[in-house]
């Protein structure tokens, strides 16, 4: 099966849904989650016209660090898509948090490597 479609209950943000941002869409996700804190994914964090993308990958040597959150109900991803835009895709990756524990998130992350410039 593939993993977009196993319910997971956690978000790893790194942009502008991230709790220091007043957007309606961090706004948004800061009703409908609970923030457990910061964590980190192996990547490449790439900086688009407005906004930043990443492009995961497991062997990097590069930390992307961001935001975990527990979603209090999955219905707020549907509304998180459209606001990422078709760039981007919902996957499922697992992240490093503060304590050392892994937490399997899903993180927006580019489609592909040539919507990103470093």
């Amino acid at each position: 099966m593939s993993s977009r479609y196993r319910v997971c209950f956690y978000l790893f943000v790194y942009g502008s849904l991230r709790s220091r941002f007043q957007n309606p869409h961090a706004q948004l996700l800061a009703r409908s989650a609970d923030l457990l804190g910061n964590g980190r994914v192996r990547g490449h964090r790439y900086q688009l016209k407005r906004y930043p993308g990443i492009l995961l990958e497991p062997q990097a040597k590069e930390w992307v660090e961001g935001e975990v959150y527990r979603l209090r109900n999955l219905g707020v991803l549907s509304r998180l898509d459209g606001y990422e835009g078709s760039e981007f895709q919902r996957v499922r990756a697992p992240v490093v948090r503060r304590n050392g524990s892994r937490t399997w998130c899903w993180i927006y992350a580019l489609k592909r490597a040539g919507a990103a410039r470093p």
